[in-house]
């Protein structure tokens, strides 16, 4: 779905509502202005009704932004940080009250106030897409007001590459979300002047008791999408009946045969742009690269390549994505984008084991000598070590898993566990706490918080086909999902 049939469809639903609305006799006093209220509401409904799907999608974006908002406005101070641990909640309140602030719109519940909330959340979005757009402008190793060093807009210099206004439903351009915003100005300005005019629809109490109840049940729906469960519906790449293997191959295949079209030079003292032919190799030589940056230009892949394309996970620094997605048996990925732990350093006895080389001579072979390694002494020592303490809740929820594991293996049924790229040590701290019997691997946290929106999540596999994903507060028993799924 694209972004002009969204608005189609929201145009559509105005329209009728607003017929509606004027034929019925309730207090449309102005035609024009009770459709852009019908309308604005109603994108903003549909808009907070995508995200309240996965809220913690919305709170990764976020995350992603208070990163950058660090880097580029370090002058603020310290605030981002804390800002990043609350952004679960900060994205739950933003979805439940974009939601509302649409049905307050289509009701006309308090006109003036919900003007110039419309208002401020618009112009909060503008500014966020408008920075999301301009940071293609702006060096990796430059920050926002650093205009000298700005240069032609690339995207691949833009850390957030959206900014989740649909959620994953649709991923819009930044240049296309940020007009978006700019256009939704228009009505925002129309709201704060005409506020007296914008229609009311039934009573005073109908129209501030609908408002209180979707707060209430949007609150409840969107932490059932999180807390209790997966979210309801799955709009990213790694949804229950992709292939992972498949996908991922056709991806490499389509960006294999992207062809070379040219080349774009950019001199390095005064901007100066330069295109040259994909043959045109004779002339690089007037263009030196200690002058000139250089950059391929491509045609387009025939399949835009997603985050199944970064599937990727390592053992001892070797990917072994291939050899897990050709597994032809069932088989568990256990997933944790984090492992919440504390560490500190503790004194313990070492025990140190000295060997010596000593000689023996074998009955059997009397005119041979042999060598052998004996004990020669135990030393022990005082060392400083690292000590893991992992959040008790995690813990009890990765014994869960381990147990689950442990039956599975049971029926020959391998699993594995996938974490972020930690030292090793935690990984065998958290095995050893909760008798984890299954090897750990290490993959991009990113890339595990597209997987599944569970920390742990389990994911059910067999020859890179996504099966079927649990909650960790909803995984069944083995044997039930043995006879469910497991044929």
């Amino acid at each position: 779905m694209s972004l002009s049939t969204i608005l189609l469809g929201v145009g559509i639903a105005a329209l009728v509502l607003t017929i509606l609305m004027k034929s019925s006799g309730d207090r449309v006093k102005n035609i024009l202005l009770s459709y852009i209220q019908n309308f604005c509401g109603g994108l903003f409904i549909f808009s907070g009704l995508v995200k309240a799907v996965d809220p913690l999608g919305t709170a990764y974006k976020m995350q992603d932004y208070f990163a950058q908002f660090e880097i580029h406005f370090s002058f603020i101070g310290g605030i981002f940080a804390p800002l990043s641990e609350m952004a679960v909640g900060i994205a739950v309140f933003m979805i439940v009250f974009e939601i509302v602030l649409g049905v307050m719109l289509i009701l006309g519940t308090w006109p003036k106030t919900t003007s110039i909330s419309f208002f401020l959340l618009v112009l909060f979005f503008t500014i966020l897409t408008g920075f999301t757009y301009l940071t293609g402008h702006i060096p990796r190793d430059a920050t926002f007001f650093e205009f000298n060093r700005w240069y032609d807009w690339k995207e691949s210099n833009m850390l957030v590459t959206d900014c989740g206004c649909f959620g994953d439903f649709i991923v819009l351009k930044p240049f296309v979300s940020f007009m978006k915003d700019v256009v939704l100005m228009v009505p925002a300005i129309i709201f704060l002047i005409f506020s007296k005019k914008m229609h009311q629809i039934s009573t005073t109490g109908v129209r501030f008791i609908i408002p209180l109840v979707t707060t209430l049940g949007m609150i409840v729906y969107c932490m059932s999408n999180y807390v209790w469960d997966l979210p309801h519906e799955d709009f990213r790449p790694f949804r229950e009946g992709v292939n992972i293997a498949k996908q991922k191959q056709a991806e490499e295949d389509a960006m294999a045969n992207v062809s070379i079209l040219g080349f774009k030079l950019t001199n390095k003292a005064d901007g100066k742009v330069v295109e040259l032919g994909p043959n045109d190799y004779a002339k690089m030589k007037n263009y030196p690269k200690a002058e000139w940056n250089y950059e391929q230009i491509k045609s387009e892949p025939t399949m835009t390549p997603s985050k199944i394309s970064e599937f990727e996970i390592d053992d001892n620094d070797n990917n072994i994505a291939d050899d897990l997605l050709a597994n032809p048996d069932y088989n568990f990925m256990i997933v944790g984008y984090k492992l919440p732990y504390k560490s500190k350093e503790v004194s313990r006895v070492i025990n140190d084991t000295i060997f010596r080389t000593d000689t023996i001579a074998l009955e059997e072979f009397p005119d041979s000598i042999h060598t052998v390694q004996v004990v020669d002494k135990v030393n022990q020592e005082n060392k400083m070590v690292k000590e893991y303490t992992f959040d008790a809740n995690y813990l009890k929820n990765f014994k869960k898993v381990s147990d689950f594991t442990e039956k599975a293996a049971a029926e020959n049924v391998k699993s594995f566990f996938v974490t972020k790229f930690v030292d090793r040590t935690v990984t065998q701290s958290l095995k050893e706490q909760t008798h984890f019997g299954s090897p750990i691997y290490m993959a991009d946290d990113i890339l595990l918080k597209t997987i599944v929106r569970s920390n742990p999540g389990v994911v059910l596999m067999k020859e890179g086909l996504i099966i079927k994903k649990w909650h960790i507060n909803k995984l069944p028993k083995f044997d039930e999902i043995k006879s469910l799924y497991l044929k």
